[in-house]
């Protein structure tokens, strides 16, 4: 990913991620995220194009503990700005921004993990491999990187698309939880392994 890719991702993400915590921060919130996890030493960030357009997206980072408290640190007061507007219109998205902030415990163990974080596709480049593609070069780039273990989570529910497509790329069930909101999640883990 390079910084004029920035703003495709973005597009990307608010079209595929509509009704997500995330997206309702904003354009300008989802704008920093992305370009400081692009800048950081321990994100991947990657981009998949057609035509010279950006058609889809993968970021994660090879360092899940405390990875977003350190992001938002480094920049707290343009991401405090940018989820400004947010806050003002929605102040109960508030307590939920400093709980996504915390260790996830699932993240602190021995191995060397990666946190598949987003990956999207265009709606109008889907089933045409992208994500597959997304997923082999994430897992590539984490094989560099000698990480053992890709961790990622989605919803359990009305979503077995996405829960099919994980499991089709060798994605195991690791674990099931509900978040403080009540959204029931399904934890995946994958073994890395060179894939080129």
């Amino acid at each position: 990913m390079k910084h004029q890719d920035v703003k495709d991702v973005v597009d990307i993400h608010l079209d595929s991620f509509k009704n997500f915590f995330l997206s309702s921060l904003g354009s300008e919130f989802l704008r920093l995220l992305y370009t400081t996890i692009m800048e950081d030493e321990s994100g991947i960030s990657i981009v998949y194009e057609t035509e010279g357009k950006v058609s889809g997206f993968a970021v994660g980072t090879d360092l899940p503990n405390g990875f977003y408290k350190k992001l938002i640190s480094k920049k707290i007061i343009l991401f405090g700005l940018a989820a400004l507007p947010a806050a003002i219109k929605s102040p109960g998205i508030i307590p939920r921004l400093f709980r996504s902030l915390q260790v996830p415990q699932q993240y602190q163990k021995p191995e060397k993990q990666a946190n598949l974080m987003s990956l999207a596709v265009s709606p109008t480049a889907q089933n045409q491999g992208i994500g597959g593609a997304l997923i082999k070069e994430f897992a590539n780039q984490c094989y560099q990187r000698k990480v053992d273990i890709i961790n990622l989570t989605t919803d359990a529910q009305n979503n077995d698309k996405v829960n099919n497509f994980y499991q089709n790329f060798g994605f195991v069930l690791s674990n099931e939880f509900t978040t403080a909101e009540g959204r029931k999640m399904n934890e995946y883990q994958m073994p890395v392994k060179k894939t080129l």
